[in-house]
């Protein structure tokens, strides 16, 4: 009874936060699919070529750019939908205790019948489920723009075929005219799910250890700093390992590394380089490495343990008087 009730009151102060996320992010990833949709496949691939020597930079090989799946895909990546899902898991995660110590209300709160565990538990449920609606917001944004958009496409040049020398001769009969190609008929937006999972798991990541840190830190702004700051070395870390092979090493020290909805909506649509759910896969060599499904159960675990310990922590903890 008293979980509900406190989970009301956490919606209640953050639904403003979730729902403007959640606008951002369909409307964002409905414009983003048409903007796919208005470049044809040929001149993107010619763009896209220009930058070869830079592939390395990309969470995915070019070549895996060149289909519609792999252009869309690139929108896991996308700065907004990123900034998204970490302003929801920071905001919300730093709220728990030190958000509370610095409004003064976690004393009154606590001095109602309930547990500090019931208090984690009830913030937890209403963090962990509006991410998980905010990836599904994601989602959602890509299939409205799948079902509505088309593409343009420019049809195969007819040719005659000469049977004695098995030649097709090009008929010669002027411009050909593109036509227009519904998007569904060239990309399935549930290939995309298994990019919405790993997603959740990256912001799950972040919101237990945001959790741990507001569990342990006495004001909310420090709780938002540190947070941010532990976000922004990943962030410095794994560009650095992808900028030279010299310092690749440095991806073992980043969670980013984990976080790889491209390549396995691309394993997806192509099984026989491996299920996206296999926990270990083969690589070029026969060697085992780790599978798709080990990067999002890593993020998960960092998640769970990261709510452990801001449990724990939280238990045993002094708190002190509102000031």
């Amino acid at each position: 009874m008293m979980t509900r009730v406190l989970i009301r009151k956490f919606i209640g102060e953050a639904i403003l936060l979730w729902a403007a996320c959640a606008l951002a992010l369909v409307s964002f990833n409905i414009l983003r699919v048409w903007l796919v949709s208005q470049m044809e496949m040929e001149r993107f691939k010619a763009i896209i070529e220009q930058f070869r020597d830079y592939e390395r930079f990309s969470p995915i090989p070019f070549d895996q750019l060149f289909s519609y799946v792999g252009r869309i895909g690139m929108t896991f990546d996308e700065p907004i939908v990123i900034l998204c899902v970490v302003v929801w898991v920071i905001a919300r995660g730093s709220d728990v205790v030190s958000g509370e110590l610095g409004r003064g209300t976690l004393e009154m709160l606590l001095a109602q019948p309930v547990t500090r565990t019931q208090v984690m538990r009830a913030h937890g449920i209403v963090a962990v489920t509006g991410l998980a609606g905010l990836t599904l917001c994601v989602w959602l944004g890509i299939w409205i723009g799948i079902m509505c958009f088309s593409v343009k496409q420019t049809p195969p040049t007819p040719t005659f075929y000469i049977p004695l020398i098995g030649l097709h001769l090009p008929i010669l009969t002027g411009p050909i005219e593109p036509i227009d190609t519904p998007m569904r008929e060239l990309v399935s937006a549930e290939v995309f799910g298994v990019g919405v999972l790993n997603l959740f798991a990256f912001g799950f990541a972040l919101l237990g250890i945001s959790t741990w840190i507001s569990s342990i830190d006495r004001y909310r702004w420090r709780a938002v700093g540190v947070t941010i700051g532990f976000y922004v070395v990943n962030v410095i870390l794994m560009i650095a390992s992808q900028a030279t092979e010299r310092l690749d090493w440095l991806k073992y020290f980043t969670y980013f590394t984990a976080y790889m909805p491209q390549e396995i909506i691309q394993h997806q649509m192509n099984p026989e380089t491996g299920s996206p759910w296999q926990i270990v896969v083969s690589g070029p060599e026969g060697a085992q490495m780790p599978g798709p499904l080990a990067a999002t159960l890593f993020l998960l675990s960092i998640g769970v343990v990261g709510y452990l310990l801001a449990i724990q922590r939280f238990n045993r903890r002094d708190l002190p008087a509102p000031v």
